[in-house]
């Protein structure tokens, strides 16, 4: 069985997130923060789930 992985994160609160080693991308509104998401899971194969408070998960 394959685990997910979690690919990126995109939100447009960088507060609510911290650095890792993951990479996050920080956008101005909640429309260029989706169409990055779905641009970012488009490339990696992912799929974007969203935590309901501004920030977006694109898992693989």
């Amino acid at each position: 069985m394959r685990e997910n992985i979690i690919v990126a994160l995109v939100t447009i609160y960088p507060e609510k997130v911290s650095s890792g080693t993951i990479p996050i991308f920080y956008e101005n509104s909640k429309e260029d923060a989706e169409r990055t998401a779905r641009i970012v899971a488009r490339i990696t194969r992912g799929i974007v789930h969203s935590l309901d408070n501004g920030v977006l998960i694109i898992s693989s």
